[in-house]
């Protein structure tokens, strides 16, 4: 059996650990944590499922190759090792990958066009779109949108005071508030990191990575998020070549999860909308407020 996609992060996790064991386990996946050798780096997580999410640090199978696997988990108790010359993961729930594993690993990323016109989408007015996500939770939105917008502009001249916020906030396997700035994150990355956000992104990885405030599988996203790979239903709203296209990837990023999807589109839509009211680069733009070279 060959897996489908083997994303970036998930290869270079397979070739530095030998043991795993399941962190959490869903109906169409599961999120394996990757132990560290004795010398080895901090533990992992990667995905694995069928649903075509194609995460950076995820193996998608086809649904067959699940619904084998699943039932062999017995639960979320499973563990076992990693042979990455054969591509197996073995144990009481072995998983056979291929010896070509390497050979699947996807691209995650996105190309950066260093303009607002480069992203194509037309996501929902922020106001419209903080109504629809997970955020609120009962608290007033137009607080909330003021505190999201405060994020977005904190990154833009590389703080991350603002954004910690979002941090852990909101229901979820990816709390909301993680999921809005993996949204941002995807804008800023898409439009060559403008202004300060790279030395913010970078601020933004250290500190989840430091002193972990948010679940173990937000971290994960965040963390990839950061360096500018992204799971497909994202990339293909950034991606998108024109408005008609991205009505119809907006519709397949909103069916994600309970409120992830809904989550990261607030996200898009806050970058979105500050991005396009930058004024032009010029000589006496403050570097705060140009696009990135």
């Amino acid at each position: 059996m060959e897996p489908m996609w083997v994303g970036a992060t998930a290869a270079e996790h397979l070739r530095r650990r030998r043991r795993w064991r399941v962190h959490s386990l869903f109906a169409s996946s599961a999120n394996l944590r990757l132990e560290p050798d004795a010398s080895g780096p901090a533990p992992a997580l990667i995905h694995i499922g069928a649903g075509a999410v194609e995460a950076p640090f995820g193996i998608d199978v086809t649904a067959a190759d699940w619904r084998a696997w699943r039932s062999r988990l017995h639960g979320a108790s499973a563990r076992g090792d990693w042979d990455p010359v054969r591509g197996r993961l073995g144990g009481v729930a072995p998983l056979d990958l291929g010896a070509r594993w390497r050979e699947a690993t996807g691209d995650s990323t996105v190309p950066a066009l260093p303009s607002a016109a480069s992203v194509a989408v037309q996501p929902p007015a922020p106001v419209v779109a903080v109504h629809a996500s997970g955020l609120p939770a009962g608290s007033d939105a137009a607080t909330v949108l003021d505190r999201v917008r405060a994020a977005f502009d904190g990154l833009l001249a590389g703080r991350t005071d603002a954004a910690t916020w979002l941090l852990g906030r909101g229901p979820g396997v990816t709390p909301s508030g993680d999921d809005v700035l993996v949204g941002m994150l995807g804008v800023l990355h898409r439009t060559g990191l403008p202004g300060r956000s790279a030395d913010a992104a970078a601020s933004l990885r250290e500190r989840i990575t430091a002193d972990p405030v948010t679940t173990d599988v937000s971290i994960a996203y965040l963390d990839d998020a950061c360096r500018g790979r992204f799971a497909s239903p994202l990339r293909r709203v950034l991606l998108a070549a024109d408005p008609a296209e991205g009505i119809a990837r907006l519709a397949a990023l909103r069916t994600m999860g309970h409120t992830s999807g809904a989550d990261t589109i607030l996200g898009l839509a806050i970058a979105v909308d500050a991005l396009r009211h930058l004024p032009a680069p010029s000589p006496h733009t403050p570097r705060s407020h140009t696009w990135a070279a």
